[in-house]
């Protein structure tokens, strides 16, 4: 709210390629330390997705 109230433009934007974003999600999954057999799920639906 402080960077609105101070006129300051937003934050850099851009766009991401969805599968990119799959790959950071599966990092940051992968960092958490869940089971393997969830890991291999997540990894399922997001090539599902991406596909």
């Amino acid at each position: 709210m402080q960077r609105i109230e101070a006129g300051q433009p937003n934050s850099g934007r851009r766009r991401v390629a969805l599968s990119e974003l799959k790959d950071a999600y599966m990092t940051m999954q992968r960092n958490r330390g869940p089971a393997p057999k969830m890991l291999e799920k997540y990894e399922y639906v997001l090539n599902e997705l991406v596909a």
